[in-house]
């Protein structure tokens, strides 16, 4: 909701995906692993919504989504540990309901930090 600062107007912004209520939410999440200093890796949560955050958080708190991530990295031998992940999140109220992996792409160290003249 915002408010004019001079004037009683009051505008309503209603995301895309929401109904009038706000009730249900389509957000998406976009999940970033690089390499950073001191042999340390970086997680990147990135995300419009608070519930595409909590969601991927949590999915990537839980071992068992772990596992099952770790082996889609793997897959045909990818030798990289290193991806972006797009996630897409439905939920009612704030709170995920589903969580689907809809895009990844594996990152090679060497060409994250390539300069291109």
């Amino acid at each position: 909701m915002f408010h004019e600062l001079e004037t009683d107007s009051v505008f309503h912004y209603y995301p895309q995906g929401s109904d009038l209520d706000n009730a249900h939410e389509t957000d998406y999440c976009v999940v970033t692993k690089i390499p950073g200093a001191g042999q340390k890796d970086l997680f990147l949560f990135i995300s419009v919504r608070d519930i595409g955050l909590i969601a991927a958080v949590d999915y990537f708190t839980n071992a068992e989504n772990l596992k099952s991530f770790e082996k889609i990295i793997h897959a045909n031998n990818k030798a990289t540990d290193y991806f972006e992940a797009c996630f897409k999140i439905q939920g009612l109220h704030r709170n995920s309901m589903n969580i689907n992996l809809i895009h990844i792409n594996r990152l090679s160290p060497a060409s994250l930090f390539e300069m291109n003249p």
